[in-house]
């Protein structure tokens, strides 16, 4: 088409519509003009109502010690906290200066309920008070909750303040992204972890005529351009059930990463590799040992062990040697020598190693860490370490001191020690 064709088309369908003015519009999505432009809308919900199967009451008094890293258990000051959950819509996912966040949602707890407020924006020239508001809710106290937040929200919104020139430290404050802690325990499990997996297996929450998420920013351009306001309103209820599902997934990962007993098992590999069962039949199946690797980040070896130890028959050989080493540092000697035993008996180097170390140094077993360190010499006989080994327990075991294990095995036969089982 021409130009002209194409204008002519627009102010045609520009005409289809009955631009709403702002106090209507406001008055249909149960708001209020809070500025030239600006709506905003507040909404409870209370915590008595779950969000799927998950029960909202723990918000009121949320723990994130598994998520931070302050002391777990968590000392008072975690009740107290003032979690805020955001979350945007936007013209798109570039990112840039020529992103705009027309609509920003808010929640937090307030008294018995949830509390949303969001400010969608009616033109343009509303984002200077958009963000004045956000800033205005944001106190210094405040710590963030977002989902893939700390990579698009915060930063979006960081960079439309400075070309605002308006002063504002929001993406400084504290933030936790639940993106992370989803993918660590299920980014080998799930096809992918966005928002919409995370609430339909974590939370069993299935929407239903929900606005694609691809479609947001056409239905807002459409608004502002042609005055289409017939899903302004599923737009606003889309951000909406985001925050909802954002904070219900706090007290979901919680449990999974607090109480490694109640968490569902680690599926075997062929199960979670099923994805044409439903999720619900399979459960959340979270990926223990990645879990375990965090926690012990987060300086709580006690818990790292819980939850290896809940799906031991499931690890591979480097998880299981992880779990040795949580046992051997709680000084769980029995346990540590099951799995090293276990190990050494598939001809794991490290398990061996282990053995022989703790023979050596625990047990002063030194004939057994002297055939432990024998089985480790012929696996390697380079190995500058296990040659300085095996000459420091052969003189501690009371042994003649080897001969250079390279001339030994070219010339002739000669009587060998017996060697210690690993098992």
């Amino acid at each position: 088409m021409s130009f002209a064709q194409r204008l002519e088309r627009m102010v045609t369908r520009a005409r289809a519509f009955e631009r709403l003015t702002d106090a209507q519009l406001a008055e249909r999505l149960g708001g209020r003009v809070h500025a030239d432009g600006l709506i905003e809308i507040v909404r409870p919900y209370p915590l008595d109502n779950p969000h799927g199967r998950q029960p909202l009451q723990s918000l009121a008094a949320p723990d994130l010690s598994w998520l931070t890293g302050t002391p777990w258990p968590p000392d008072e000051r975690s009740a107290s906290r003032s979690l805020v959950f955001i979350d945007t819509e936007t013209t798109g996912l570039a990112g840039g200066t020529g992103t705009l966040a027309f609509l920003v949602g808010i929640a937090r707890v307030r008294g018995p309920a949830l509390m949303f407020t969001q400010w969608l924006m009616t033109r343009f020239s509303a984002e200077t008070a958009l963000l004045a508001a956000l800033q205005a809710s944001a106190g210094p106290e405040v710590e963030w909750v977002s989902y893939n937040g700390k990579s698009f929200d915060l930063p979006l919104l960081a960079t439309r303040l400075k070309l605002a020139r308006m002063p504002g430290d929001i993406a400084l404050r504290p933030h936790h992204d639940l993106l992370h802690p989803t993918r660590t325990a299920f980014g080998r499990r799930w096809p992918d972890c966005r928002l919409p997996t995370a609430e339909q297996r974590l939370l069993d929450v299935h929407r239903q005529d929900d606005l694609p998420g691809h479609r947001i920013p056409s239905v807002w351009a459409d608004f502002v351009q042609f005055g289409d306001a017939s899903e302004i309103a599923a737009l606003v209820e889309h951000n909406r059930v985001d925050l909802l599902s954002l904070a219900a997934l706090v007290p979901a990962l919680s449990r999974i990463y607090l109480e490694p007993e109640t968490a569902p098992a680690t599926a075997p590999a062929a199960a979670a590799a099923s994805l044409d069962e439903p999720a619900t039949a399979r459960g959340p199946q979270t990926d223990a040992a990645a879990i375990a690797r965090m926690q012990v980040r987060r300086k709580r070896p006690g818990c790292a062990r819980a939850h290896l130890s809940a799906s031991e028959a499931d690890l591979d050989a480097r998880a299981l040697l992880e779990l040795a080493s949580l046992h051997r540092l709680q000084r769980d000697w029995p346990a540590a020598l099951r799995l090293w035993r276990a190990l050494a008996g598939e001809g794991c180097a490290e398990a061996i190693e282990s053995l022989a170390k703790y023979h050596e140094h625990v047990s002063r077993d030194f004939t057994q860490a002297l055939g432990y360190c024998e089985l480790l010499c012929r696996a390697a006989p380079a190995s500058v370490e296990h040659q300085r080994r095996l000459r420091r327990l052969t003189a501690r075991a009371g042994q003649p001191a080897p001969r250079d294990l390279f001339a030994a095995t070219s010339s002739g036969p000669e009587k060998k020690r017996p060697e210690a089982s690993p098992v």
